[in-house]
């Protein structure tokens, strides 16, 4: 306080000046910090776990189109619609094995890598598997083409659909675990700015008071000065 006493008022209103801004700054900084760390989950949120969460979905369906595809093939007695069903197979093919490369980029964790290397696994068999169904199909040997259905084709198939539901599941559950984790974040922001917005309110009106004081004090020995 002799401090303050001993300052010019000039002196006192500049100190309480730069104190308020730096409150300021650093008020502001700290939300801009919260922000930028809520945006990164919500980033990992959109680009990683729902984009996940939709191959993984849509490699389920993919593999549900090739079962259907392979039994439309068998029961397909014109070589002609024979061959567009085999043609449309073939481009599922592909949607699946550009999803696979997808899904593995963005996956993270030992759990889920693992997971997706199965799927990949199990899914390459079954195109295998499917390939040799078509190829009887087309040199109609019918009896063969069914038999191969039913055999490796069908192991096959379930393994890779048991593997892609699998796979769903867990992207699902870190999905909801990111949307845990950002709330928390989110409240942890809100309630550390209220308390840095009221210790910024609390220091400005510090600041004011003791300026305020010391500007008071001088004024009443001026005023007690010129009184005698």
């Amino acid at each position: 306080m002799k401090f303050l006493a001993n300052m010019r008022i000039g002196r006192k209103l500049a100190l309480s000046f730069v104190g308020l801004a730096a409150l300021a700054v650093i008020g502001i900084g700290s939300s801009l910090r919260g922000l930028g760390q809520l945006n990164d989950r919500f980033n990992t949120i959109v680009d990683r776990r729902v984009t996940a969460v939709k191959y993984s979905a849509r490699l389920h369906r993919n593999i549900e189109e090739l079962r259907t595809l392979e039994k439309d093939i068998l029961l397909e007695s014109d070589r002609a619609r024979r061959d567009s069903q085999a043609t449309a197979a073939a481009e599922v093919i592909v949607h699946i094995g550009t999803r696979l490369e997808l899904l593995a980029e963005i996956s993270a964790g030992t759990e889920a890598e693992t997971l997706v290397r199965e799927l990949r696994a199990n899914a390459e068999r079954y195109v295998a598997d499917l390939r040799e169904v078509i190829h009887f199909a087309g040199t109609d040997e019918a009896d063969m083409a069914l038999e191969w259905s039913r055999g490796a084709a069908r192991r096959s198939s379930l393994a890779a659909t048991q593997a892609a539901m699998a796979v769903t599941e867990l992207q699902e559950e870190a999905l909801a675990a990111a949307k845990l984790e950002t709330d928390e974040a989110y409240r942890n922001s809100v309630y550390g700015n209220g308390l840095l917005i009221l210790a910024s309110l609390l220091g400005a009106f510090g600041v004011s008071f003791a300026v305020g004081r010391t500007v008071t004090d001088a004024a009443r020995r001026l005023v007690g000065a010129t009184d005698r």
